[in-house]
């Protein structure tokens, strides 16, 4: 975490980003519009091109660059090729440590899986983790296809409203700690688009109750 810390207070596009998401819930553009915008803003942080490029296609490379630190840190957001928010995963899990930075907190089941998430792709939706289409995310597919709860209606409602609706995979051929002999696909929260902000609990529930698939 002090790594992470580290890296984005001395790169001065991580801080830009940073400044421009502490300022706004939603924003929405291609990495063009990204680009004029923190410069708009933040000139301080984006005149010297040493820094900050002053290229496009060298900005998305040092967008990429930043991605993993700014994802542990907090900032997790996917973005098709038109520069729309299209899935919003968890944005970070705290330690027990951490409690005093969360303003409130529910405990629920303890759940020692692998995040997965539908992404739009072309007209229909992949399964994914943080990392993409994966092994992992395909047995979750899988399991979701087979089950006799409606996952893929469940999903299809959520998309159609901009919304991330976000499962653990537990399973024993994905063991982490926990053992599960019975393989669950499990709906953990569900995430607005644009906004980032969290469906509540006793709708999540109710959605789960009405697709048949299984909550904590």
């Amino acid at each position: 975490e002090l790594a992470d810390q580290t890296s984005v207070e001395g790169n001065p596009v991580a801080l830009a980003i940073l400044k421009l998401l502490a300022e706004e819930k939603r924003w929405k553009g291609t990495v063009t519009d990204l680009n004029g915008t923190l410069r708009n803003r933040y000139p301080h942080l984006t005149d010297d091109p040493a820094s900050f490029p002053r290229q496009v296609n060298k900005l998305s490379s040092a967008i990429r660059r930043v991605t993993p630190p700014l994802r542990r840190m907090g900032i997790s957001i996917t973005f098709d090729r038109q520069g729309t928010v299209i899935a919003r995963p968890f944005p970070k899990f705290f330690a027990l440590r951490d409690a005093h930075l969360a303003a409130s907190a529910e405990a629920f089941e303890k759940l020692d899986g692998s995040l997965v998430f539908p992404t739009p792709q072309t007209g229909t939706w992949i399964w994914r983790t943080r990392r993409g289409a994966s092994a992992i995310a395909d047995r979750a597919g899988r399991f979701a296809a087979a089950d006799r709860g409606d996952y893929h209606g469940l999903v299809d409602w959520c998309l159609q409203r901009q919304l991330t609706p976000l499962f653990e995979w537990c399973s024993r051929s994905r063991r982490i700690v926990l053992d599960y002999p019975i393989d669950r696909l499990v709906l953990t929260a569900i995430r607005s688009n644009p906004s980032g902000e969290l469906v509540p609990r006793e709708q999540v529930e109710q959605l789960g109750n009405r697709f048949q698939v299984e909550v904590v």
